[in-house]
């Protein structure tokens, strides 16, 4: 848990230290993690496994503890539990690719500036703009929500 960061501000929001990525591979980065108004909020979510899980703080964060052994939640088997879940209410299958689309998608949905839904997300490119989906929706909210214009007279 020594890659958590105290709190950031009241509501709790933290970075953690991911010591491997995708793009920054073995150097690692930080991600942030902010409190949410509803029911996925990840704070709590975070609060609740460090009590329930009460291992040093040299341990990865999202270890647990299985029958014969401390256990790190991996990629592969968060996206097995994921989907044996969905399967059973008979949803298709998903991708840890589509979760980042997903949150992106629904930041953006939200409001969230894509310049903000850019850096969060770590891009390096514009590339994430490929992938949005609901664009039917998202470019209404985001030229709708423009200021009026300081004149309403043009000048040629």
């Amino acid at each position: 848990m020594s890659n958590l960061s105290p709190p950031l501000n009241p509501h709790g929001s933290c970075c953690l230290f991911l010591p491997f990525t995708k793009i920054a591979k073995s150097t690692g980065e930080s991600i942030l993690i902010c409190k949410q108004l509803d029911g996925s909020e990840p704070i709590s979510a975070i609060s609740s496994h460090l009590s329930i899980n009460s291992f040093p703080s040299y341990f990865p964060l999202f270890s647990y503890l299985s029958p014969c052994r401390v256990c790190c939640l991996t990629k592969w088997k968060l996206m097995t539990l994921c989907n044996e879940i969905w399967s059973l209410h008979g949803l298709s299958p998903c991708s840890g690719h589509s979760f980042s689309i997903g949150s992106t998608t629904e930041m953006l949905l939200s409001g969230v500036s894509p310049d903000v839904v850019k850096a969060m997300g770590h891009w390096s490119s514009d590339s994430f703009l490929h992938y949005w989906f609901s664009l039917k929706l998202l470019g209404p909210l985001h030229i709708e929500l423009l200021p009026p214009p300081a004149s309403t007279h043009l000048s040629i």
